[in-house]
């Protein structure tokens, strides 16, 4: 079996390492320790790929804190509908209420859906949507959420505003927030609709404790995987199926070699290839070397 040279180990202890960091972040935020954070809610992002979701979802079971998803909302008011859920059931034996939002871009998309969200972690601590069309659309849905709507209905507005005191938000995003001082500089340099956007989104993250996974080097990128597909021998959710180290080390040797050329870099691309062993073990080298995992025009620029 070929070994790894001194400078893809390196790059496999270095993704490695800030995989590490990225956990132990999430760990942090699911210890429940929310008396001594100044700021008691979590905003991750990074390119897609790199398994935030699961890594996230596998530290809070871990934990043992009770928690709860939102997931593939898109709009403010289904977010709310399933907010209105959630707060109504939760049992406060349980400790704060704790949601992982994953999915759910929308929110970060008008300065109108930042506007609440903003109300919803900063000081006011409610969630409000005030629409003519909020109540009427509740009760389409099953009676669990419609009763929990209901019980937040403003007496002297149309619509529901849910309490979010001890509400904690651990969000997973591929969009990174921009900082006060990034958004300053394009509202000076090109103001308009867009920045004004960058504002809205600058104000979100200065609300909550932000962690972006980056690369300074493409050797980082492609250990942090990497390093994931060594340490971790089945893949495919269903059904997992072991391969051995020695196929996963031709996995990630042959994407080290062709990562300028890659369509792909993410943990799904390596299920591809593990994909093609399983299917075609005589031909699966040729199918990896094809344009349907490599840009073989890169090699005509």
């Amino acid at each position: 079996m070929q070994v790894f040279t001194k400078q893809q180990l390196n790059a496999l202890d270095s993704g490695k390492a800030i995989r590490e960091k990225f956990k132990n972040n999430v760990i942090l935020a699911a210890s429940g320790n929310y008396s001594r954070m100044l700021k008691k809610h979590f905003y991750w992002s990074s390119m897609p790929g790199l398994v935030k979701t699961t890594t996230i979802k596998n530290a809070l079971e871990a934990s043992g804190i009770k928690f709860y998803i939102i997931s593939g909302k898109k709009s403010m008011r289904d977010f709310g509908y399933q907010l209105a859920l959630i707060v109504a059931n939760h049992n406060k034996e349980d400790g704060p209420v704790l949601i992982f939002i994953d999915d759910c871009e929308f929110l970060f998309t008008t300065n109108d859906n930042m506007n609440i969200f903003k109300n919803v972690i900063g000081k006011m601590r409610s969630f409000t949507y005030a629409n003519n069309s909020a109540l009427d659309g509740a009760k389409k849905l099953p009676k669990p959420i419609f009763n929990a709507v209901m019980k937040y209905r403003m007496k002297d507005a149309e619509g529901f505003s849910i309490p979010t005191d001890g509400v904690h938000f651990l969000i997973a995003s591929n969009v990174k927030l921009p900082s006060e001082e990034e958004a300053a500089e394009r509202q000076a340099k090109r103001p308009g609709p867009s920045a004004e956007l960058m504002v809205s989104k600058a104000a979100i993250a200065d609300r909550m404790n932000t962690h972006h996974i980056d690369f300074e080097r493409w050797e980082d990128q492609w250990g942090y995987v990497a390093s994931l597909i060594m340490e971790n021998p089945f893949f495919g959710e269903e059904e997992p199926i072991e391969f051995s180290e020695e196929e996963r080390t031709q996995m990630v040797l042959w994407t080290w070699q062709n990562f300028d050329k890659l369509k792909s870099r993410s943990v799904r691309s390596y299920e591809g290839l593990a994909q093609e062993m399983l299917m075609y073990p005589d031909e699966y080298l040729d199918i990896w070397n094809s344009s349907k995992y490599l840009d073989i025009s890169f090699n005509k620029r």
